[in-house]
């Protein structure tokens, strides 16, 4: 389909949702976004800010691609332009700020200003919250060791993430209280060794807990189907403005169409 098409079907589509997240969010794309059409229906317009990394409120390197955070992002203008129609929403990975020395009343500001934001647009929201259980049983070995894998440049103590951590979870629970926004507490069968990253053997049982919150009804047995070449295609999807080793580039949005009924724009 053109770029043009799909910006027609993104325009007339009868359902809308919101995805706003990093890492977890974007490794489980493909079964979130199927999750998605199937919670929530469709046709659907889709407008996600993801990308590993990814900050609330902050640019965010890595690998030599910039993204901008995601209350400053193209999202909320592409939201505001659209015509209103029943809108879902998530919110989640909302702990890369810590490890980015981002202090928890800023953090709590900037997801505020993105649930305000969603609670003006009509939105049903889900809010993943913090996984303190995962950070409070955690080793000093084991953090420093994926400390240097997923943040090698950063002198993160233990004891600080955690206390951050227990600030954000309190400043959090405070806000979807405010807002009515539905709360996810993540279980710890959901993780591995990895204690941020969701385990892959596990993306199906946990997105869909997640993402059947917008909708009590479906039913238990839902299908989701592995495909390493549309898994391949999303992630070679550019978000609408990104910089590659300092060269900024745009990509028109939306990006892709899926399953004949799902229209994607990324920011």
């Amino acid at each position: 389909m053109a770029l043009k098409g799909r910006d027609a079907a993104a325009q007339g589509a009868a359902r809308r949702v919101i995805l706003l997240g990093a890492s977890n969010l974007t490794r489980g794309c493909h079964t979130v976004l199927q999750l998605a059409r199937q919670a929530w229906g469709g046709p659907l317009d889709v407008l996600a800010a993801w990308g590993r990394g990814r900050s609330y409120g902050w640019n965010s390197r890595l690998f030599g691609r910039e993204l901008p955070g995601i209350v400053a992002c193209g999202l909320w203008p592409a939201l505001a332009a659209r015509p209103r129609v029943p809108l879902a929403a998530l919110i989640t990975d909302i702990g890369n700020d810590l490890l980015y020395g981002a202090e928890t009343e800023q953090i709590a500001a900037w997801v505020e200003l993105c649930v305000a934001r969603l609670a003006e647009a009509g939105a049903r929201t889900t809010m993943t919250m913090m996984p303190m259980a995962n950070l409070e049983t955690l080793s000093p070995a084991r953090f420093n060791f994926f400390r240097r894998i997923l943040f090698p440049h950063r002198p993160l103590e233990l004891a600080t993430v955690v206390a951050g951590a227990r600030d954000l979870d309190a400043r959090l629970r405070t806000l979807v209280a405010r807002y009515e926004v539905t709360m996810i507490e993540q279980r710890t069968d959901w993780y591995g060794l990895d204690p941020i990253h969701l385990a892959q053997k596990n993306w199906r049982r946990a997105w869909r807990e997640i993402i059947f919150s917008w909708n009590a009804a479906m039913p238990a047995n839902v299908r989701v189907q592995r495909s390493l070449t549309r898994w391949l295609r999303l992630h070679a999807l550019n978000q609408e403005a990104l910089r590659r080793f300092g060269r900024a580039r745009t990509t028109s949005q939306p990006v892709a169409r899926l399953w004949n009924d799902v229209t994607l724009s990324l920011y």
